[in-house]
């Protein structure tokens, strides 16, 4: 599969390292509006996908271009849904960064321009492709009835340092259909969707910064299947924590060192039993390959099956996952008083922080 990328932020190069990893991938095209950046991208990025791609600046020349099969979108998210329109409109398969778009109804037109042109899309998120969310999935049956889970990941983000002394940079920009739930709260939302799908009710709170985007916040996500389940989704880029995430059932919890990243799981019985699972996999470590191949396998696999022979069903649930994530993110906007250009619904009551 000759794939093409678009973005030469730092998610793009680990991205890059994960085509290098994966068998049957060739890194074709890198899009970028600037050429001098993009060469520098292909030239640093060279050694770990095994040849250097070509730079084109233009998105049209991209969509019409012979050696590319399928395109990763890495831009901005307020940029996703417009350049994913395009390449799937002129047949090409596309992975796009998380969130996929900025609301879930420019996923689901994603999704019907996708089916006219027979290709696959796919958000790329890469945790819930990872073999230790596939242990998480093995391991719920044994917890009994489930009652409560808490995903968690909290991650001080350098850039809040530029924010407090006076610049917005783009990750802090609801311009740019940006913030801490777009960026990281997703990873908590979306295994929540994977494994329950999208919640019967949501309630949530935010710290909301001085540019309207959020910083930090807390959902509760209420299921009427399981009966009486909850899942909470605590997520922060202006704090850190080292809390683990975790499964609550009647007979056992289960928890979770990563949500990102499932390596180490510990499983505790009500009867004060205790098991250790330790996941054999990459991105597990300080200075270990990132889990980015593992959704770039799946996605390559889906893409590149004979016609007629496409794993639909494997491919329909990881859509109407990226879809459940999306409604859940565009509730909890709504609640929290998060808007981004284009929104349809009402504006809701600023609750911006001044001193912050």
């Amino acid at each position: 599969m000759r794939i093409a990328t678009i973005g030469t932020s730092s998610i793009s190069a680990t991205f890059a390292q994960a085509i290098g990893d994966v068998d049957g991938v060739e890194h074709t095209v890198a899009l970028s509006r600037d050429v001098s950046r993009g060469e520098d991208f292909t030239q640093r990025t060279a050694e770990a996908t095994g040849n250097r791609a070509r730079v084109v600046t233009d998105l049209d020349d991209l969509a019409g271009a012979g050696d590319v099969d399928a395109v990763y979108v890495a831009s901005p998210n307020a940029l996703h849904h417009a350049q994913a329109r395009t390449l799937l409109a002129a047949g090409k398969h596309v992975l796009v960064e998380k969130s996929a778009t900025s609301r879930r109804d420019q996923f689901a037109d994603l999704l019907e321009v996708a089916h006219r042109s027979d290709v696959v899309l796919m958000e790329a998120m890469r945790s819930v492709h990872d073999p230790g969310f596939a242990r998480i999935r093995e391991l719920l049956p044994g917890l009994g009835a489930l009652r409560r889970a808490e995903f968690r990941l909290c991650q001080y983000s350098s850039r809040y340092d530029r924010f407090l002394a006076g610049e917005t940079p783009a990750i802090f920009d609801p311009g740019l259909s940006a913030g801490a739930l777009m960026d990281i709260g997703t990873y908590c939302a979306h295994p929540a969707a994977a494994l329950w799908g999208e919640p019967a009710r949501i309630h949530a709170e935010a710290t909301i910064l001085r540019s309207g985007a959020d910083g930090a916040g807390t959902v509760l996500c209420g299921y009427d299947s399981p009966a009486g389940f909850a899942a909470s989704l605590h997520y922060s880029k202006i704090t850190s924590s080292a809390t683990p995430s975790g499964i609550e059932g009647e007979q056992a919890t289960l928890e979770i060192d990563s949500i990102t990243t499932p390596r180490r799981l510990v499983l505790r019985g009500t009867n004060g039993s205790t098991e250790t699972i330790v996941v054999d996999g990459a991105g597990g470590g300080s200075g270990a390959p990132q889990n980015m191949r593992y959704e770039l396998a799946e996605f390559a696999r889906l893409a590149t099956a004979p016609a007629g022979q496409r794993d639909d069903d494997a491919l329909r649930a990881h859509q109407q996952a990226s879809l459940d994530t999306l409604a859940v993110l565009d509730r909890t906007r709504q609640i929290i008083g998060v808007r981004f250009p284009d929104d349809p619904w009402a504006a809701q009551e600023s609750r911006t922080a001044g001193g912050v």
